[in-house]
């Protein structure tokens, strides 16, 4: 940066200076929306599964209805 101020001037180094921070904030930014996006969707993966064998072992363990509608399969 100093190179650029000696050579080119004050304004061009201060720009020079905010160009180079400007693109370090993006690499940075890059790489973090690349982590977070892997973990995101690992993250909703296990979720979703998560939810979907809730779901199938609270079924399976659920009273059946009889042919009336009730919730009891035993017959009276």
């Amino acid at each position: 940066m100093e190179v650029v101020q000696h050579k080119y001037g004050e304004e061009a180094g201060k720009v020079y200076r905010d160009t180079a921070s400007a693109a370090g904030n993006a690499a940075v930014t890059y790489m973090n929306v690349s982590s977070l996006g892997v973990k995101g969707m690992v993250k909703r993966t296990a979720k979703d599964t998560a939810k979907g064998v809730g779901k199938r072992v609270l079924e399976a363990h659920a009273p059946k209805a009889d042919n009336n509608g009730n919730g009891n399969s035993e017959s009276k």
